[in-house]
């Protein structure tokens, strides 16, 4: 057992065109726990063959709807690539504002919602993907309404942050398919350091029977890995303490609703542990 710190790492290449296949190929790496052996987008190519969209949401494209545009759209309103991008396709996904010195809305697409549409429309989709966003550069804005973090902490912790909805994209270290007895885990089950554990809250008797509790997990977890238990059956022993690691890409608005109820209580005390990853991420915003 390894006992590893909460952190919180800010993303910031996970934004427009040229950054698309490294920001989705990224999060389904922390999905699978794996390095990078394979190219960006031919792992792009894997999850679309898999059905597995939800790491595509973590790449964000601005482009104007208005302007030129409009125009291109309105010439262009039959071919396959406006099909793609469609803006009446995202309408559950967009984030979009007025702005009076451009004289335009300005409309925030998410990478699923794009491949999700080019699956309904292409056969080739990563060719369809390609030409659209070749498209997508040419009047891609170079806006920021996003923020993008790796989170460490505990599956309990994450638990918590999932709840969030709104313009809220998520991919968690699946422990479905993670075997923690691999080398690559150091054969042992990682631990996320609890707010409490170095300091005098809990009586230190109660603090070795949670040591023991977790040390106990841990033997059995690997009991079942020699009895060729398969994963999907041996993780409903880890405790809810146990380390992960999520990605989350959500607006600047969202994050602060998360800051207010995760760090400031606003509807009611929040847990220890995740008050520790609430305030770094509102350091890391507000620059504190």
């Amino acid at each position: 057992m390894k006992i590893i710190e909460p952190n919180v790492q800010e993303i910031k290449d996970f934004e427009g065109v040229d950054n698309f296949y490294k920001a989705v190929a990224r999060a389904a790496r922390i999905c699978y726990a794996s390095d990078k052996t394979t190219d960006d987008k031919e792992l792009c190519e894997r999850l679309i063959k898999s059905g597995h969209t939800s790491p595509f949401a973590h790449a964000i494209l601005y482009i104007p709807i208005y302007g030129e545009f409009r125009k291109w759209a309105i010439e262009n309103k039959e071919s396959k690539e406006w099909k793609i991008i469609d803006t009446a396709k995202f309408t559950k996904y967009i984030v979009s504002e007025y702005s009076e010195d451009k004289g335009h809305f300005e409309l925030a697409i998410n990478g699923r919602t794009l491949v999700e549409s080019a699956i309904e429309h292409s056969d080739n989709i990563i060719q369809a993907l390609d030409d659209t966003l070749k498209i997508i550069k040419m009047f891609e804005l170079n806006n920021h309404w996003f923020k993008s973090f790796i989170v460490d902490t505990s599956i309990g912790c994450t638990r918590e942050m999932n709840r969030h909805h709104d313009n809220f994209y998520i991919c968690e270290q699946s422990t479905r398919y993670c075997n923690f007895s691999k080398d690559k885990f150091g054969g042992e089950i990682a631990i996320n350091k609890p707010y409490w554990y170095d300091t005098d809250e809990v009586n230190p008797c109660y603090k070795c029977a949670w040591e023991s509790a977790i040390a106990d997990a841990e033997q059995h977890y690997f009991e079942m890995v020699r009895g060729n238990v398969s994963t999907d059956i041996i993780r409903g022993v880890l405790p809810l303490d146990t380390h992960t690691r999520a990605i989350y890409t959500a607006t600047t608005n969202e994050w602060q609703h998360i800051i207010d109820l995760r760090l400031k209580g606003t509807t009611g005390k929040p847990h220890g542990d995740i008050k520790v990853i609430a305030e770094k991420i509102n350091n890391i915003i507000n620059k504190q």
